[in-house]
């Protein structure tokens, strides 16, 4: 298990609450990022792994993301760098604003 609090640990409890889709299930996943050094850990990319193989659409919301770091996302996820204001809620506004309309997915995962 992961660190206390961090995506290590946060991945065992998705796991139990993260189900395989059901045929025609729609499911979103808006993830939102800060490293003060624009990296993705270790940590997080397996949460991202595991995360992106479940849903249809990937929204990866960041404060700080360096170039490599997001050159190395699959390009099926869709990668929005921001401003560092709103703290992370305004990462989720701005990943359920670029999902459109809600009515069009089962689950949206956060």
């Amino acid at each position: 298990m992961g660190r206390p609090g961090c995506a290590g640990d946060a991945l065992h409890r998705v796991a139990a609450l993260s189900h395989d889709l059901i045929p025609g299930q729609q499911r979103a996943v808006i993830f939102a990022h800060f490293h003060p050094d624009g990296e993705i850990p270790a940590y997080t990319r397996r949460l991202i792994d595991f995360l992106q193989h479940r849903a249809q659409r990937f929204i990866f919301v960041s404060t700080c993301l360096n170039d490599v770091a997001a050159s190395s996302l699959p390009d099926s996820i869709e990668v929005i760098v921001r401003d560092n204001v709103g703290h992370d809620f305004m990462s989720y506004k701005t990943g359920w604003q670029r999902l459109g309309e809600l009515s069009a997915y089962d689950e949206v995962l956060i």
